[in-house]
């Protein structure tokens, strides 16, 4: 089974984990947030969501299948933006807020 497939249909049954946006995303209306699930082995699959608030709706993404943590924190790390931790649901609004425009 290829990952995409995966991620399809395994992901959504997997306990959620962290949720992250950037800091400054009501600011700049731009959004990057990361939507992590939590596999028994200890690593993660994740989605991360670029979202234009107000003119494009959601502009890119990528996720992985069972990775680890580390590998996706530090690449976070490497990133210039700051990210905040934030509720699934509040996650959850920005990217299909991004959906629905």
């Amino acid at each position: 089974m290829n990952e995409k497939k995966l991620i399809k249909e395994r992901a959504r049954k997997l306990p959620l984990g962290k949720c992250l946006v950037n800091e400054n995303w009501k600011e700049t209306s731009m959004a990057t947030v990361l939507i992590t699930r939590n596999h028994v082995n200890g690593n993660i699959t994740f989605g991360l969501f670029m979202v234009d608030l107000f003119c494009l709706g959601v502009k890119d993404t990528f996720g992985r299948f069972n990775v680890p943590e580390e590998e996706i924190m530090d690449r976070l790390d490497d990133h210039p933006l700051e990210y905040i931790e934030i509720p699934y649901a509040l996650a959850h609004n920005i990217v299909y807020s991004g959906l629905d425009y």
